[in-house]
């Protein structure tokens, strides 16, 4: 997938997350985003949901299902949504926490079944970073390299690959 899948438009309300994007204006940009990578129309066998989640004791979320998966009516993939300008290593290890606490949470709805993968991504303003917890609930980050996160603007084609891996994970 190259990222010619985005419109001028698209590129352009892409362009316009900062540090200061509101927690809605940064899950409008990563629905964007998601768009043409998980298609509700199948391409490859797959087919997928992605809904807006809206749950007031956690932050906007977007649930990302695989219709004719394994697992048809669980998010496999979340992105957590956040608004706020400068977030500092302990904000990082809180939002990982509840996090890792959600995919948790997730994954008991598989006890007595094949376990599989479940990601996550936090968002905060075009700063994000990715997770996993895989099937024997190990909670991993991806590596951002040097940086504490990557960066929408600067690594565009990195997290595209990662939502590619992503992709082909979701069974």
């Amino acid at each position: 997938m190259s990222t010619d899948q985005y419109t001028i438009r698209e590129w352009e309300r892409i362009s316009y997350l900062c540090p200061q994007s509101s927690q809605e204006h940064v899950r409008e940009v990563w629905n964007l985003i998601l768009k043409p990578l998980f298609p509700h129309v199948p391409t490859g066998g797959k087919c997928f949901t992605v809904t807006d989640e809206d749950n007031q004791d956690r932050f906007p979320q977007i649930a990302v299902t695989h219709l004719n998966g394994r697992f048809p009516t669980l998010p496999l993939f979340k992105v957590c949504c956040i608004g706020f300008a400068d977030p500092d290593m302990d904000m990082w290890k809180v939002l990982e926490e509840a996090v890792e606490l959600d995919l948790l949470e997730a994954s008991s709805v598989l006890e007595g079944k094949p376990r599989a993968s479940l990601f996550a991504a936090i968002a905060v303003g075009p700063l994000v970073r990715f997770y996993r917890l895989d099937e024997e609930d190990y909670f991993c980050y991806v590596e951002h390299r040097d940086r504490d996160a990557y960066d929408v603007h600067r690594d565009f084609d990195v997290i595209v690959e990662h939502l590619l891996q992503i992709w082909g994970a979701m069974a």
